[in-house]
């Protein structure tokens, strides 16, 4: 099990050097985006925390799902994201 996660850690290392997540805007403006549109910290505590905990379950979805498609050699564009 462990060695799946290095071989999916090693595949992001390469993404984020090799592909269009090599400039550090892309994951950027997509959380800013995501943060701005669903006007996080105007409302109360708890809905605040439910978009945060939302945000971090995003960055290790789009983490994973792309770490595999570059394991099975499937290009990561900035159309796929």
């Amino acid at each position: 099990m462990a060695v799946n996660w290095e071989k999916l850690n090693s595949e992001w290392q390469k993404i984020l050097s090799t592909s269009c997540l090599a400039e550090p805007y892309v994951l950027k403006n997509y959380f800013l985006y995501r943060i701005y549109n669903e006007k996080f910290g105007l409302y109360d505590l708890k809905k605040s925390l439910r978009s945060l905990y939302y945000y971090i379950i995003d960055y290790f979805y789009i983490k994973t799902l792309f770490s595999v498609q570059s394991a099975y050699d499937i290009e990561v564009s900035m159309e796929s994201i």
